[in-house]
């Protein structure tokens, strides 16, 4: 079952909920041409017994990883500009804090069962050390 026919189906359990018994909404749904697995699934998740499935992670991991370039420019043009002895010792250790913390965020999502956040957090984590380390290599040659 797709996110839309779930949603659709949790809407109208949420609407007729109140008026009807569960056993008269499943056979409606049935009826209105959804699988039984379906409209069981559908009926778990409302109840709370099943937890409802996340969406696509990509636009957050994206996110995150570009975010991590962003604070990794702005450290480097910071000394580029100012040179490194320059350059105070907090805002020199402010990005590996950043990234530090991105980690225990992470994986204390993960914890927590926050498969979504945690997927974005340490898998955009992991791009931009990729990219960071593609990007050097590109420098070197």
């Amino acid at each position: 079952m797709d996110e839309t026919d779930l949603k659709a189906l949790l809407a109208y359990l949420a609407e007729n909920t109140p008026r009807f018994p569960l056993e008269a909404l499943r056979g409606q749904m049935i009826k209105a041409g959804h699988p039984p697995e379906d409209a069981e699934r559908a009926i778990a998740v409302f109840q709370g017994r099943l937890r409802p499935p996340d969406g696509p992670a990509w636009p957050y991991i994206l996110l995150v990883a570009l975010l991590d370039l962003g604070l990794a420019w702005g450290w480097v043009a910071l000394v580029q500009s100012l040179g490194a002895g320059r350059v105070s010792c907090a805002g020199a250790m402010l990005l590996p804090i950043v990234y530090l913390g991105e980690v225990f965020w992470g994986l204390a999502a993960m914890a927590q069962g926050k498969d979504r956040l945690a997927r974005a957090l340490l898998l955009g984590m992991i791009l931009f050390l990729v990219l960071g380390l593609y990007a050097v290599g590109l420098r070197r040659v």
